[in-house]
């Protein structure tokens, strides 16, 4: 059996070998080094979102290498508050050739509160070095091998992550969730849509205001009454507005939960099946090329300037969510130069 992993790190390697070995037999696993397209420190869901990079870029790499891989795996570490407190996990994707997906988490140590900032602005790596004289992240077991005393190391962590992703693939059916892994959930009756316009009152949503002059800064879409299913283009880091792209919201989590003072208007738009398809369709697609998608800054701020700035690929917000209506055939009378609140 031969595993791809999406890194050239010992450690790594070593706990992936380590937790395919106890299910099958005659595991190869290859190290290969690809981007995770995420920050540094990846923060909250940017942790899933650059372990799932890896993998895809993993996948890309075999295919224009004619590599032949049983299994894909992307392996992401990052600092996360999702739980209330600030604490460092690793998220295991993996990914089987015919592009079944699973992911699991290994066991989140604490982060004292007065090295947040430095961790999210630097790297776990740099902050332990320090702490450390240096000497924090520079062998193969990693920074909780200091941390326990060696009780612990990098590849006890990535080695659990991996044995919980590996619970959907050795259970067979039992535990497979294939037909919702990466798609929406919509039932086919489905002819409801939502449009949610939203103010968070950060610094870029406030530039925005400015130049528009409008209540709202931002628009998604959904396809859920319950609005667990947001879809849009915006920040990948709740901390760090200079990295968009399509991006997959909740009200409840990641930079909704930081500006938890948004303000939103919520529209229901009755539609055909056919066009609630065609949109659940065309999101998908966005969804499995994301990596190709870029936020269109320059073209959100040109519309101040009564300039439109249509870039491949690029979309702001509100150009994403026309795009969707008029690919799916949804009549509307939505100007070219479109603003979050049009």
């Amino acid at each position: 059996m031969k595993v791809l992993i999406g890194t050239n790190n010992p450690g790594k390697i070593e706990g992936a070998k380590q937790a395919f070995e106890k299910f099958y037999k005659n595991v190869n696993i290859v190290g290969i080094s690809v981007s995770s397209n995420v920050s540094n420190e990846p923060v909250n869901e940017e942790i899933y979102v650059g372990a799932s990079n890896r993998v895809n870029n993993l996948i890309k790499y075999a295919k224009e290498n004619n590599v032949d891989a049983d299994f894909f795996i992307g392996v992401e570490s990052g600092i996360t508050n999702l739980l209330g407190k600030w604490c460092i996990i690793q998220i295991a994707v993996i990914k089987n050739k015919n592009g079944e997906e699973s992911f699991g988490s290994s066991s989140a140590f604490p982060v004292p509160d007065r090295y947040v900032d430095d961790i999210i602005n630097s790297d776990l790596g740099i902050v332990m070095n320090k702490i450390f004289n240096g000497n924090g992240q520079k062998n193969t077991k990693g920074a909780i091998s200091y941390l326990t005393k060696e009780v612990i190391t990098r590849y006890d962590l990535t080695r659990e992550a991996l044995i919980m992703a590996l619970t959907t693939f050795i259970n067979g059916d039992i535990w497979a969730n294939w037909k919702q892994r990466g798609k929406m959930v919509v039932h086919e009756k489905n002819t409801k849509i939502y449009i949610i316009l939203t103010y968070t009152g950060t610094i870029l949503s406030k530039i925005i205001k400015i130049f528009t002059r409008d209540e709202f800064a931002h628009v998604s879409i959904s396809l859920d009454v319950n609005l667990k299913e947001m879809y849009s283009f915006g920040r990948l880091n709740p901390y760090n507005p200079f990295i968009g792209g399509f991006v997959h919201e909740y009200m409840d989590k990641g930079t909704f939960k930081r500006f938890s003072k948004t303000n939103a208007q919520i529209y229901c738009l009755e539609l055909t099946e056919k066009q609630v398809k065609a949109i659940k369709n065309i999101i998908v697609e966005i969804n499995k090329d994301r990596l190709n998608y870029k936020f269109n800054l320059l073209g959100l701020f040109a519309i101040a300037f009564k300039i439109r700035i249509k870039r491949r690929n690029h979309f702001y917000c509100a150009e994403f969510v026309k795009y969707v209506l008029d690919e799916a055939k949804v009549h509307n009378e939505l100007p070219e130069m479109i603003r979050p609140e049009d």
